[in-house]
């Protein structure tokens, strides 16, 4: 199929399913792999689909995917668990975890539309590879509007803390089987990546490891987020 090179990844994702007669349902996305790099990740749907195809280097092996993935909007369906925090005290939600379809929209709604977006407050421990090596390492971990912060003495304090990557030029990934390719500690990897590069140099590409899914995915989110609604 020839893409328009205005059409936005939703336009892409539209044209799709009517040539092949399906419904598009919220679930549907397109997804870019790098089989080279062990990463891929979900296109936003206001993203241009042709601007990103455009960086990738010629003969390239990177593949995209029109599939359904129920994780493309887990703070959707599940806001609870992943937009609450301090900074949302001025939205009104019930107490405790069983929250109504309405209430969760409602919820969404305000977090998306206020003056300033902000992403979730997160804070913790991940694993960080060291540069050029299969060897990680714990560190205290903060995620700010501007970008991912941690403590490089691994020691949990806010003081000191230096920008592993900002998010205005890079982009977020999901590693693929990074514990046989780079002996991470679990399956539960993301991938910091200068946007405009398409080759393997550590000084430009952040390996992170979570102890488990449920921290992953709380952390993907919010880095999610962070770059749809930086500050340019």
């Amino acid at each position: 199929m020839l893409v328009d090179e205005r059409w936005t990844v939703a336009d892409t994702m539209q044209q799709l399913a009517d040539k092949h007669h399906i419904t598009l349902c919220e679930d549907h996305c397109i997804v870019e792999e790098f089989p080279d790099l062990y990463i891929r990740r979900i296109y936003e749907d206001h993203e241009n689909l042709v601007e990103n195809i455009q960086l990738w280097v010629q003969d390239s092996p990177n593949k995209l995917y029109f599939i359904r993935r129920p994780d493309k909007y887990p703070f959707i369906d599940r806001p609870e668990l992943y937009l609450v925090t301090e900074k949302t005290a001025d939205l009104e939600v019930p107490p405790g975890d069983n929250w109504t379809r309405e209430v969760k929209t409602q919820f969404v709604q305000d977090f998306f539309t206020r003056e300033t977006v902000s992403p979730p407050e997160l804070e913790g421990f991940l694993y960080l590879k060291s540069d050029g090596r299969k060897s990680w390492k714990k560190h205290y971990f903060v995620l700010r509007p501007s970008g991912l912060y941690y403590a490089p003495k691994g020691k949990k304090s806010s003081k000191d803390l230096q920008c592993l990557m900002n998010l205005h030029s890079n982009q977020v990934y999901t590693g693929v089987n990074w514990v046989k390719k780079y002996k991470s500690p679990t399956e539960w990897c993301i991938a910091i990546k200068l946007t405009a590069l398409q080759m393997k140099r550590s000084q430009y590409i952040k390996y992170i490891c979570a102890d488990d899914e449920a921290s992953f995915r709380r952390w993907l989110v919010g880095l999610r987020i962070a770059k749809c609604f930086v500050k340019t």
